[in-house]
């Protein structure tokens, strides 16, 4: 099950398992949409990646999935500076 709605030119998708987490670790949903697209914008994500974006000042993280205009939420963690894999470029905003 994933829900999926499109931003402008971004198509932001939730995964069950991300929703899940978001829902566990009382993580705000307009506060995770918003961070995504404000990183979508800072950064121009138009390219295929896995990224970490945090929150510093709502204090949580984001592993997304990024192809072309679509980007996915993997999951979400309830704090920041996060260990991160090999790889995955992080971002903060």
């Amino acid at each position: 099950m994933t829900l999926s709605k499109q931003y402008g030119k971004y198509i932001v998708t939730l995964t069950k398992h991300s929703l899940k987490r978001i829902l566990e670790r009382n993580i705000p949903g307009n506060k995770v949409i918003n961070t995504v697209l404000q990183a979508a914008e800072q950064n121009h994500l138009d390219s295929s990646s896995e990224l970490m974006i945090e929150n510093r000042t709502e204090n949580f993280s984001l592993i997304v999935a990024i192809e072309n205009t679509e980007i996915k939420i993997i999951t979400a963690l309830n704090k920041i500076n996060c260990h991160r894999q090999a790889g995955t470029e992080l971002i903060a905003v």
